[in-house]
C-alpha cells in the first residue's frame, strides 16, 4: 500500500503543477481568479509532493510546511470564489488576513512550541472554509449574473467546492483517527481514499481544461472562448424583451431609488400584468422584484461610498432608495460580505 500511496502522491502532484502553471499562463478577460486557482493548484502540487517523500522516507525538517500547505487551501479557495463573483476584483490587505492561522502554524512547526495542535487547525479551517462557502450559496446564482451563460455552472461549480472542503474536513478527522491509533501515515486509509479521490478529481478537470476551447473556460473567470447560446423559445424571447425594457426604466430613471416604488407601480408604467413581469425577472435575472431592486440599490450604494464627495453613510441610505438603517446594512452585507462603513474603508 505504501508504494501505491506514494505513485498517486506523485501523480497528484505532476497533475496539480500542470493545472497550476496552465491557469497562471492563461490570458483570461477576468485575471484574479486565474491567478488563486492557479496557486491553489501549485500548493497543491507541493503539498501532494512533500507527502510522496512523508511516505518513503518519513517526516523531515522540510516536512514542516505541510501543516501551512494544507492551512492555505481553505483561503485560495474562498478567495477565488471571492473574485470571481465580484468583478473588477481589488485586492486588499483584509485578504492577507486569510493566511494569519497558515503563517501561525509555520511559526509553531519551526520553533517546536504548539499553542494549538496543528491537525485541530486544519480541521477546522476546513470545516470554516466549507461554511463560508456555503454562506456564498445562500446568495444565490444573480452573486453570478455577470457571468452570462456560466451563470448556472459556475454556481454548480461553488457548491462541489464546498462539499469538497466539508468531505476533507471528514477526512483529516479520519486520519487523525488513524495515527492516533497507532497506524503509519503509509498505512492510512483515510490518507489513500483521499489521494485517489483527489487524483480522480484532478485527471478530470486536467484533462477538460487542456482541450481547446476548453468546457472549463469559466474556472479562469471567463475566457476568451466565445458562448454559441442555444435556441431561444419565445416564451424567453418575450421575457428578455420585457427585462430589457425594465433594467432601462429602472437605470434610467433610478426607480430603485424612487419612495413607494412597487412590482405593480413599475409593472403599471410598463403596461404589463404584474404575474409576467415577475416571471420575466426570475427568468432572467434568477432573483425576485424586490431582490433585484435591492442589488440596484447596493450597486448604487457602492457607487456614492467610493464618491470623492464623501457623503455620510445615512445620506448614501437615502440616496440609493433605502429607507432604514438595518435594511440597508442587513442588504448591503449579504450581497458584499461586508458591512457599509467597512466597504467605503476597504475602498478608500
Amino acid at each position: 500500500m505504501s508504494t501505491m500511496m506514494q505513485i498517486l502522491a506523485w501523480l497528484s502532484a505532476f497533475a496539480c503543477l500542470l493545472m497550476g502553471v496552465h491557469l497562471l499562463r492563461s490570458r483570461p478577460s477576468n485575471p484574479m481568479p486565474a491567478k488563486f486557482l492557479g496557486a491553489l493548484f501549485l500548493v497543491m502540487a507541493l503539498q501532494a509532493g512533500m507527502m510522496s517523500m512523508v511516505i518513503e522516507f518519513g517526516r523531515g525538517t522540510w516536512s514542516i510546511l505541510l501543516p501551512s500547505l494544507a492551512l492555505s487551501l481553505g483561503p485560495l479557495l474562498f478567495l477565488y470564489f471571492q473574485s470571481v463573483a465580484q468583478t473588477p476584483y481589488r485586492l486588499t490587505a483584509k485578504s492577507s488576513l486569510h493566511f494569519l492561522p497558515a503563517v501561525f502554524c509555520l511559526f509553531e512547526m519551526f520553533f517546536k512550541q504548539f499553542w494549538v495542535d496543528p491537525d485541530l487547525m486544519i480541521v477546522l479551517s476546513f470545516a470554516a472554509y466549507a461554511l463560508a462557502l456555503a454562506w456564498r450559496m445562500t446568495k444565490g446564482r444573480v452573486q453570478f449574473s455577470h457571468c452570462g451563460a456560466h451563470q448556472n455552472i459556475v454556481f454548480l461549480w461553488l457548491v462541489s467546492c464546498a462539499a469538497l472542503l466539508a468531505l476533507s474536513c471528514l477526512n483529516e478527522i479520519f486520519i487523525v483517527y488513524e495515527i492516533n491509533q497507532g497506524k503509519q501515515v503509509n498505512q492510512s486509509i483515510g490518507l489513500l481514499m483521499g489521494l485517489l479521490s483527489k487524483l480522480t478529481m484532478l485527471s478530470f478537470t486536467l484533462l477538460s481544461a487542456l482541450q481547446k476551447p476548453s468546457p472549463l473556460d469559466w474556472l479562469t473567470g471567463f475566457g476568451k472562448t466565445a458562448y454559441q447560446p442555444a435556441p431561444q423559445s419565445v416564451e424567453d424571447t418575450n421575457f428578455r424583451a420585457l427585462v430589457k425594457r425594465f433594467d432601462h426604466l429602472v437605470d434610467q430613471e433610478k426607480s430603485y431609488a424612487q419612495e413607494g416604488v412597487s412590482l405593480k407601480s413599475v409593472a403599471t408604467f410598463l403596461n404589463v400584468p404584474q404575474r409576467q413581469l415577475s416571471q420575466a425577472i426570475n427568468h432572467v435575472h434568477g432573483e425576485s422584484f424586490s431582490k433585484r431592486m435591492n442589488c440596484l440599490r447596493v450597486r448604487e450604494a457602492k457607487r456614492l461610498l467610493i464618491d470623492p464627495a464623501d457623503k455620510s453613510i445615512i445620506e448614501v441610505m437615502l440616496e440609493a432608495g433605502f429607507r432604514t438603517k438595518s435594511n440597508f446594512n442587513k442588504e448591503f452585507l449579504a450581497i458584499e460580505g461586508m458591512s457599509p462603513s467597512d466597504f467605503r474603508s476597504a475602498n478608500s
